[in-house]
């Protein structure tokens, strides 16, 4: 949270540090119980409501005989101590951080530690929440008051209400290693007096009806196989539930969750499991919310802030999924599915610029992996650059085998055929299938295209060549030096694509196809060249031997385009 510089504010701000970190109560006296105080958003800047409300908040509680800080970026107590604050909206499920801000309390020495949000404005939205946790783990969900039209009297309620709770909570108690548990929020935030049984810290909407019934006998996990069970005080508790993940049991994998959160309570890395449990199970809305609860247990945990990306990308929530990555990508500049996910969200969403950048700079730092190369050619080519994404194609195809450098050879192909570099292109299509034999039927097909729009070329040119050549010859239509121009002109193009089919080494299977080809093209060519000698000497007979050829190259042609399957 950014340090509040505003004048407005700084008079109750001084005067809460004054009286919680400097006067101490007198020794025959019992000692004031400390509070920290979180105004959510944390992470954001607060605004000038929310920055007066945490104010007077802190002065209601200090009359009240508590000892109040407020906890915000620039705290000094965070500093001294090398605390960080969790990253938490208004809007968010707060029930899952009751171990972070019990652990905060701890690392603070304060007895309790409260996580409040502002009435916001608007008929929609949210109602504010306060969520006071005890050092040691044990939290209670305080009812909001009704909004007063100043600030001040808000927080006055919300302070009176935090004071209740204090006395009704008991005293903090060290951190162990029992499970954290936690009052229902639910229950608190209707209006009714939560009692009886504590529920788990994680149990929160959309896990109830799951996570807090008795599992069934099937779902039991007293009866952990051989190789599942940890052993040892350092036993990972979830190790059973992720070989079970690991091996496709994903219902008993669920099941083990279950127990390894009753057991351990909530942790970052077991919402990341569950997240990609739940994905398993196709239920990727649940998986979401799970990921949402890792980050915000661990921002620093680069899998699930990947992970939440792509479900939201998913989701169409392109936007939120650019945060993630980004975050992602700060954490760990060098996590590679970071930076492939936030290239491509930038690639498809009009930043593509940002996307060239991104990988450039990642390229350029020594990350050399094949797919990164590979999208920075994709990029470089929708930004009009062939030659890059040639280069960086070559480049990404010398960094893998076998099926690996079959599929870069195929997309280098494809990129020289849209440039209409046929020949290259054919060449890394046959080559891709001698590195994969299961891409013989990819490269006939290639072949195919390539040699069907050649093919296509020569005719058009040949068929307009002889149509001038016949209203000159019939008809006397034209100039004689102007057909034997666009007929020199049409012999240089049939004897390129001559040059080109006897340059292209043809797929096993369509030999036979190609020699019928280059048949066509050489009475094509010889057809044109009598027609030029019939204009140069004027010879009838060079005229009815260029008509011939002319038709011996048609009924090839067509041959080709019908009798060989196309």
């Amino acid at each position: 949270m950014s340090v509040l510089t505003s004048s407005a504010r700084t008079p109750g701000l001084l005067a809460a540090l004054v009286l919680s970190l400097v006067l101490l109560p007198p020794a025959h006296c019992r000692p004031a119980r400390s509070i920290g105080i979180l105004v959510a958003p944390v992470g954001d800047g607060l605004c000038e409501i929310e920055a007066t409300y945490a104010d007077a908040l802190v002065g209601e509680l200090v009359a009240l005989g508590l000892r109040a800080a407020f906890l915000h970026g620039a705290s000094p107590m965070l500093r001294a101590y090398g605390a960080r604050l969790p990253s938490v909206a208004a809007a968010d499920d707060w029930t899952p951080l009751n171990t972070v801000l019990g652990r905060l309390a701890d690392r603070l020495d304060l007895d309790y530690v409260a996580l409040v949000s502002v009435w916001p404005a608007g008929e929609d939205a949210p109602a504010p929440k306060t969520l006071l946790v005890v050092r040691g783990g044990v939290a209670r969900a305080i009812p909001a008051p009704r909004p007063a039209a100043d600030a001040t009297d808000t927080a006055a309620a919300v302070a009176e209400r935090i004071s209740a709770a204090i006395d009704d909570l008991g005293e903090p108690t060290d951190a162990g290693d029992e499970p954290i548990v936690a009052v229902d929020p639910r229950a608190v935030a209707a209006g009714e007096p939560a009692e009886g049984e504590p529920v788990v810290a994680a149990d929160v909407p959309g896990d109830r009806d799951e996570d807090a019934r008795t599992p069934t006998a099937a779902e039991q996990p007293a009866a952990t196989p051989a190789g599942e069970a940890g052993e040892g005080e350092n036993a990972d508790p979830l190790a059973p539930a992720r070989q079970a993940y690991e091996r496709g049991d994903h219902d008993r994998a669920a099941a083990l969750i279950r127990h390894a959160l009753e057991e351990a309570g909530p942790s970052a890395d077991l919402y990341l499991l569950r997240a990609h449990i739940r994905i398993a199970l196709h239920s990727r809305d649940d998986a979401a919310e799970d990921l949402r609860r890792a980050v915000a247990l661990d921002p620093e945990l680069v899998e699930a802030r990947v992970w939440l990306a792509r479900l939201l990308d998913e989701m169409g929530l392109w936007q939120s999924a650019i945060e993630h990555y980004e975050q992602a990508v700060a954490a760990d500049p060098s996590d590679l599915e970071a930076l492939l996910g936030l290239g491509r969200v930038y690639r498809d969403h009009g930043h593509r610029r940002k996307a060239v950048t991104l990988l450039t700079d990642a390229a350029h730092a020594g990350q050399s992996d094949p797919a990164l190369l590979t999208l920075l050619a994709d990029l470089h080519e929708l930004e009009g650059q062939p030659e890059l994404a040639e280069r960086y194609l070559l480049q990404a195809s010398s960094l893998t085998t076998g099926e690996g450098t079959a599929a870069i050879l195929e997309r280098l192909g494809d990129l020289y055929a849209r440039r209409r570099r046929h020949r290259d292109a054919l060449a890394c299509y046959l080559r891709a299938a001698e590195l994969s034999p299961s891409r013989a039927a990819m490269v006939q097909r290639r072949y195919l295209e390539v040699m069907a729009a050649a093919d296509g070329s020569v005719h058009d040119a040949l068929t307009s060549g002889w149509s001038i050549l016949q209203d000159y010859a019939d008809d006397g239509i034209g100039e004689r030096e102007m057909v034997y121009r666009r007929l020199s002109e049409v012999r240089m193009q049939l004897e390129e694509a001559m040059h080109f089919a006897d340059s292209v080494r043809p797929p096993d299977g369509l030999r036979a196809e190609h020699a019928r080809r280059r048949f066509a093209y050489s009475l094509a060519v010889e057809a044109t060249v009598a027609a030029l000698s019939y204009l140069d000497l004027g010879d009838e007979a060079m005229k009815e031997r260029a008509d011939l050829r002319h038709r011996d190259a048609l009924a090839e042609f067509n041959a080709l385009q019908g009798g060989l399957g196309r």
